[in-house]
């Protein structure tokens, strides 16, 4: 971990403007491991607009540690939609990271509002932000989110939600074969 923290402690000196930089291990529920892909690391950069006191950009990159830092293969780069703002915790938050592609004719708006909506009904949802990303330059993946839980067993509640269950079915209808990952990891301060 000591080169994770390196790594998200320079990003921090890169970026102008307030920056908060953490890290951290995979951590997804075993229904979800294989969605993780080979990735099993991640760093979460978060800039504020210290005037303004808002996230203006959110960069997450998720890698294995066998492969230099440096060139971390998937790179999610967007301006954060914030539907929720997570409270500070006490102990390391849960993040719940998906990127997806959607297909041609998708009903991404509705989408977009359905995955916030669940918010409404699943309270373990501490958090909840979303941003369009450059599929270019993001292996392809044109959307990502990003689900704060205060504990796993938070994360692992809203994994078994019948309202998550039915959304999940729902979007995942409207994905290519592969065109996900799912990274949870419990953040650690750089």
């Amino acid at each position: 971990m000591p080169k994770l923290r390196d790594f998200a402690v320079r990003a921090t000196e890169t970026y102008p403007g307030s920056v908060a930089a953490s890290f951290g291990a995979l951590a997804n529920h075993e229904s979800e491991t294989h969605l993780a892909r080979s990735y099993t690391h991640a760093v979460r950069l978060v800039l504020h607009d210290p005037e303004e006191g808002v996230i203006t950009h959110g960069v997450l990159s998720l890698g294995s540690l066998g492969v230099p830092l440096a060139t971390l293969p998937l790179t999610l780069e967007y301006q954060p939609r914030t539907h929720l703002v997570a409270p500070p915790f006490r102990s390391a938050a849960i993040r719940h990271v998906v990127a997806f592609k959607f297909k041609p004719g998708a009903p991404v708006a509705e989408l977009i509002n359905g995955y916030a909506g669940l918010t409404d009904s699943i309270h373990e949802m501490e958090g909840f932000e979303w941003g369009e990303l450059r599929p270019a330059e993001a292996n392809g993946f044109s959307h990502c989110f990003v689900t704060t839980f205060e504990t796993s067993a938070g994360r692992d509640a809203y994994l078994a939600h019948p309202a998550h269950e039915v959304f999940a079915s729902k979007i995942f209808s409207h994905l290519d074969e592969g065109q996900s990952v799912i990274f949870d990891f419990v953040e650690l301060e750089a």
